[in-house]
């Protein structure tokens, strides 16, 4: 081969590198842009991480009430507070955002939520995959409903269960519930309070978790607010009464929250928990608002509705339960260049689905998923991380 020739293809090769990595900086450059409301968080949460510009139109645009929701907008306010240098517009009608993200800075925040009709569960399902890449360690107080809802887990259930999932990446966080607060109309003053910590990590851990163990312990809180303690003690009773069948160690604490240490709104609620001999937890958690019906709120009923959906969430033999299924997807997306296995129970809920399209659009990152038919419809989740990093931890 000549010198002439030689230098034409090296020149040649470095043209076609050159225009690949122009390509590639034009594609991550692009706005992406969805129609209608759906996954509305998650896609504001994943444009922040892959600090890609969206643009959603046609949010509620045929309703009788068009536009984002207070609960939404909250939402933004929120990511703006935690992030520095983002650009949010909202139209006339609020059915056309544009979110251009800035950068995750943490800090000491705090987040008034007590006038949304969700609770602080909801936002925090949301925040949990951010607040380890963020610049400095993160301290979230958000004021709202502490309980749970047919749509969002309550903050027992993000302390106890969510944050133990999360853990698996190495990611170290901790949730304090100062004040409670039931759900209900209106505004209560003083709100509930919920205090999240996140130390700040440079990569997540891959993790291969597809043995559920057996269940050796159940534990679990029934909580009240502005009603009798004894109602709490009733729940316990209820669960115990089904739990002792199947299991001999089960403990459930009551928390019974005084006038101080309350907002101005009455309920009570129960979260339990399993844990298995490989240290997996399964928790649901349900309150009285939403899980009774109007004619029969009973804590007898309440301890032991949640003692059988306890036991049908065990029977689905997954390493995590189904509320979770999209936070350990998202975190497993997020890891390192390594595989990540996850054993999830079966099937995969709609959230679930909807963030592993969302995952495939933002991290152009796809999932090998096969079902188990000989292990309970279990779903095995396979993937390569997307090799996340957070540039503002320096590495050590």
């Amino acid at each position: 081969m000549s010198k002439r020739q030689s230098n034409g293809d090296d020149k040649a090769a470095k043209k076609k590198k050159v225009r690949f990595d122009t390509v590639a900086k034009k594609k991550k450059d692009e706005t992406i842009r969805f129609t209608g409301a759906k996954s509305l968080r998650a896609r504001l949460m994943l444009a922040t991480l892959a600090k890609r510009r969206i643009v959603i139109s046609g949010i509620r645009e045929h309703t009788e009430v068009p536009g984002v929701t207070n609960d939404e907008a909250c939402f933004v306010r929120l990511l703006d507070k935690l992030s520095s240098g983002s650009k949010i517009e909202i139209n006339e009608t609020g059915s056309v955002l544009t979110y251009e993200p800035g950068y995750l800075v943490g800090g000491r925040v705090e987040h008034d939520c007590s006038r949304c009709q969700r609770g602080v569960g909801w936002f925090l399902e949301c925040v949990l995959p951010m607040a380890p890449f963020c610049a400095t360690a993160i301290e979230l107080t958000l004021l709202g409903v502490t309980s749970g809802g047919k749509t969002w887990r309550s903050a027992d259930a993000i302390k106890h269960v969510s944050l133990h999932a999360i853990r698996d990446f190495s990611v170290e966080c901790d949730l304090q519930i100062a004040r409670r607060q039931a759900s209900g109309p209106g505004i209560k003053e003083p709100p509930g309070k919920v205090v999240l910590t996140c130390e700040p990590k440079r990569q997540l851990e891959p993790i291969d978790l597809e043995d559920e163990g057996l269940v050796k312990n159940v534990r679990g809180v029934a909580y009240c607010a502005r009603v009798a303690p004894a109602l709490a003690n009733r729940v316990v009773a209820a669960a115990r009464g089904h739990l002792n069948k199947l299991v001999s160690d089960v403990r459930i604490t009551t928390d019974a929250a005084t006038r101080r240490n309350s907002a101005d709104a009455s309920g009570f609620g129960v979260l339990l928990v399993a844990e298995s001999t490989t240290g997996r937890k399964i928790g649901v958690d349900l309150d009285a608002s939403w899980a009774l019906p109007e004619g029969d709120k009973s804590p007898e009923r309440l301890g032991e509705l949640a003692a059988l959906s306890l036991a049908a969430e065990i029977a689905k033999a997954g390493a995590f339960d189904t509320n979770n299924q999209a936070l350990v997807l998202t975190m497993m997306a997020l890891g390192p260049d390594f595989v990540s296995i996850a054993r999830l129970p079966g099937p995969l809920s709609q959230p679930a689905v909807d963030r592993l399209r969302l995952l495939d659009t933002f991290f152009s990152l796809r999932f090998k998923i096969d079902q188990q038919k000989d292990h309970h419809d279990t779903v095995r989740c396979v993937c390569l991380g997307a090799s996340y990093a957070n540039v503002a931890k320096p590495a050590t």
